[in-house]
């Protein structure tokens, strides 16, 4: 909690604005089954400021999001990046072939 009072005052705007953009903006449940083609690469920020709870609420997130699409090498294909201090790719746009898999 410390950490949070020392931060900038616009560093904490940005931490809040993270938080409760990532409790109030779920994907639509509706599935897109008319989608185009279209290449989608998920960032998942991994850092500790994140948290367990808001970890698992992106995942969910990134998960709703993709069985909401048609997903193949046709349709939309997903890739997925997490970063905390460093980057490293989870999968590339040619890893699956179906959102279950994915979403799995």
């Amino acid at each position: 909690m410390s950490y949070f009072r020392n931060m900038l005052p616009w560093s904490k705007l940005i931490c809040i604005f993270a938080v409760v953009g990532l409790s109030y903006c779920m994907p639509d449940p509706r599935s897109c089954k008319n989608s185009t083609m279209a290449d989608v690469v998920i960032l998942l920020d991994a850092s500790t400021s994140i948290g367990a709870n808001n970890w698992k609420t992106e995942i969910t997130f990134a998960s709703d999001l993709v069985k909401s699409f048609t997903v193949g090498s046709n349709d939309v294909r997903f890739a997925a990046v997490m970063f905390n201090k460093d980057s490293s790719k989870i999968f590339d746009l040619k890893s699956f072939s179906a959102a279950q898999d994915i979403a799995d």
